[in-house]
């Protein structure tokens, strides 16, 4: 340690990075510490092993790696509140998964555990923290067990005493011949704690593992991270509040504190760090999924390796570790990743599959997982929106991708999530997907909803696959519209009433207005004929409806708002209650319940007012006319509508699948009682504000499956693109009065005309 702390001192700050999560130690062979491990990207490659814990796992916290074995903290459900378990599963048989019972205290008591550590013998060591049942906001128990590898209880301390009223935020432990020897960890006192008078401010607790021993320091610095080397040192993410900079420093043992000198590491962004051997470690960039091998002694990044490149998707990753100097283990939530260091000339080559993208891509464990079932192929990601630019960029990056769609240079795959997709209305430039549905021996039998899907028709040629959808639309009185259709002028006739600035709740002004324009697009343009009409009456109602709007600073004043609106539509003072239909069954109930059964559902108010709109919410993919891999791209977009996660029930229950038996098996499960009951009646299911929501009936699944057979009308799931962006700035001035309504609508025909007529 003295000779790293030399080297701080000399060399100040040479390399910048930031880092974010606490690491613990594996045991290794004195060979496999010693070896290097060669940094040439040209030389050398990876292949990649995926191990499936899902189904034995789930969710993982802590893991931690000891020759084959994983060892982590897996939680469960006990009466409603997450109860923590030990487990470990060999990589080579997950399914032979190992679940440790010695050291639980019983049930009366929840249990969470902390700050995992495995020694080269097997023998396990971490923190557990009990809450009592009865009253789970008393005082805490806090015990530091170590068991053998066969999961007998070696030692059990008590520790409570140093760790009441305190948050505690990392832990490590430091080895001795191979066996952890002292437990670090820094604490906090909690904020308005009464026994803050007797708390210092900043602490270390270092707990002897072997006697259980502990001495508490007080520090007079705020590590984020900590990690212990193999070297046996602490290595800390210490912010400065003085310099703004974020620097690791060392634990001086002789000292019992932090180094004076330390590393800058304010520049880059990070996620976790993890040891890997001698005085090095690994880091990840958050932003790039680029995994790092940084060498503290020498300051410098010895290696470093973009996961996606070896089909190991940006997730959150909660281990890296070396099992040895030619394999590396990445863990995920529920996934584990080894990679084996091979020769590039061994490194099959790949035909590349472009797949571009505006802004953060959602699918990366899809793609890794298609990339690893068609070996010959690789999706590459054409991102034309780098990370955490700003608003300048994206403008740029739709124009570059309308120039790639246009100019025959478009990806093979496009992603339309974030895309005005209308815009390209007609230009033929996506391939039609008919075909290979019908064709496809898998998938041709599908009971897909029709109405849904010929919202993404274009001449009868279906340009993209939905997955799920969310219906929209307004629920209200019967006597409000009558039997009239929802026209703009229904809306502008409807009475002068204090309510009337408040019929569409939370929905911001700036919202509305694209909503509005979404419900009426196929009027306001025709993207076929490159032509537009926004100055014959129509848009300058829709700009009054807007500006009598209750208008709201951001969008989540207009959410906080909407826990009340059952009441205010309940009592009159809003017309309509807005049904985005997240959770559409007990929306529906709640209308119900509002309006006595006496209402109806519409859309948003339209030119014709016979419009009731659904969004598309997973995943939405065209594949470019022009390309040359369209049945590969075929099976991708057919990947991801099977995916599990599209099937998954609590996916379901937000939205909705297009694929019917799905639908009808949720709509089936909803209509089974939970089995809730006292005293002989049901106990309701959920709230909406002050509604009572019960398990469905027939009558209500009925009524709703007719809703979804209305919708007729697409509308984006996110108001972006150029179009949007224009009605919102020129609509400004008439809100604000220095334009009328006919002079706006002028500014914007002779905007969006030279839009959608440019690069023709």
């Amino acid at each position: 340690m003295n000779q790293i702390l030399k080297r701080i001192s000399i060399l100040g700050t040479a390399f910048a990075i930031t880092i974010s999560s606490a690491g613990c130690k594996n045991s290794k062979s004195e060979a496999d510490l010693k070896e290097k491990v060669n940094t040439s990207f040209l030389e050398y490659g990876y292949k990649t092993e995926y191990i499936d814990i899902k189904k034995t796992a789930g969710n993982i916290n802590e893991p931690v790696i000891s020759g084959d074995t994983l060892y982590f903290f897996h939680t469960e459900e006990t009466d409603g509140a997450a109860f923590q378990e030990l487990w470990s599963l060999p990589l080579s048989a997950p399914e032979e998964i190992k679940t440790y019972h010695s050291f639980s205290k019983g049930e009366n008591f929840i249990q969470n555990l902390r700050f995992l550590h495995v020694d080269k013998n097997g023998d396990i060591t971490f923190l557990q923290i009990l809450h009592s049942k009865e009253n789970i906001e008393q005082d805490s128990s806090y015990h530091l067990v170590r068991l053998d590898s066969n999961g007998n209880i070696i030692s059990d301390f008590d520790v409570s005493c140093y760790f009441q009223y305190q948050i505690l935020w990392c832990g490590v432990y430091i080895e001795k011949d191979n066996l952890a020897e002292s437990f670090y960890v820094y604490t906090q006192p909690v904020p308005g704690a009464e026994e803050l008078s007797e708390q210092g401010s900043n602490s270390m607790l270092i707990i002897d593992c072997e006697t259980g021993e502990t001495e508490k320091i007080e520090i007079d610095c705020e590590p984020s991270v900590m990690t212990a080397l193999y070297s046996g040192d602490i290595a800390a993410i210490i912010y400065d509040a003085v310099t703004g900079k974020n620097t690791i420093k060392l634990w001086d043992k002789a000292k019992n504190a932090f180094s004076q000198q330390g590393i800058d590491f304010s520049d880059n962004t990070y996620t976790e760090i993890y040891p890997a051997y001698e005085d090095k470690f690994f880091y990840i960039d958050s932003s790039t999924g680029i995994l790092s091998l940084y060498d503290l002694s020498e300051q410098k990044t010895e290696q470093s390796i973009r996961l996606m490149d070896w089909n190991i998707p940006l997730l959150f990753v909660s281990m890296a570790s070396y099992m040895n100097s030619n394999h590396i283990i990445v863990a995920g939530t529920n996934e584990v990743y080894r990679l084996t260091k091979v020769k590039a000339s061994e490194i099959e080559q790949k035909t590349e599959i472009s797949l571009g993208c505006l802004g953060s891509f959602e699918n990366m464990e899809q793609i890794a997982e298609f990339n690893r079932n068609y070996p010959d192929y690789k999706i590459v990601i054409k991102n034309y929106i780098p990370e955490n630019e700003d608003e300048a960029a994206y403008d740029e990056g739709v124009l570059q991708l309308t120039r790639d769609i246009l100019s025959g240079n478009a990806p093979d795959l496009i992603d339309l999530s974030n895309i005005d997709y209308q815009r390209y209305s007609g230009s033929g430039m996506f391939e039609d997907l008919y075909p290979y549905i019908h064709q496809d021996k898998e998938f041709k039998n599908r009971n897909l909803n029709q109405n849904i899907l010929k919202l993404f028709e274009e001449d009868g040629a279906l340009y993209a696959l939905p997955s799920k959808y969310i219906v929209n639309g307004l629920a209200s009185r019967e006597q409000t519209l009558g039997e009239e259709l929802f026209t703009l002028d229904k809306y502008l006739e409807l009475p002068e009433t204090d309510t009337k600035t408040k019929s569409f709740q939370r929905i911001s002004r700036k919202k509305l207005l694209s909503v509005l324009f979404a419900y009426n697009e196929d009027y306001f343009i025709d993207y076929k004929a490159k032509t537009c009409n926004f100055t014959d009456g129509v848009f300058e109602k829709v700009l009054v409806i807007a500006k009598e709007h209750q208008n709201y600073k951001n969008e989540d004043d207009a959410v906080n708002e909407s826990n009340n609106l059952p009441s205010l539509a309940k009592s009159g003072q809003i017309l309509f209650y807005p049904m985005d239909f997240y959770d559409m069954v007990s929306e529906y109930q709640c209308a119900e319940k509002i309006f006595d059964n006496q209402f109806y559902i519409t859309g948003y108010p339209s030119v014709k007012g016979d419009k009731v709109a659904a969004s598309a919410t997973g995943s939405l993919y065209a594949v470019s006319s022009l390309s040359q891999h369209k049945d590969i791209c075929w099976e991708f977009i057919k990947q991801v509508f099977d995916s599990v996660e599209e099937r998954a029930e609590f996916q379901r229950s937000f939205q909705f699948p297009v694929d019917n038996d799905l639908l009808e098996e949720y709509l089936k499960e909803l209509a089974v009682p939970k089995g809730y009951f006292e005293n002989g009646k049901e106990i309701p299911a959920t709230y909406i504000d002050d509604v009572v929501i019960y398990t469905p009936t027939q009558e209500q699944l009925q009524k709703i499956r007719k809703l979804i057979n209305r919708v007729n009308t697409l509308i984006p799931n996110n108001y972006t693109g150029d179009i949007y962006k224009i009605l919102a700035e020129e609509a400004e001035g008439f809100y604000t009065g220095d334009k009328t309504a006919e002079d706006v609508c002028k500014v914007i025909q002779s905007r969006v005309n030279i839009l959608i007529n440019e690069e023709n």
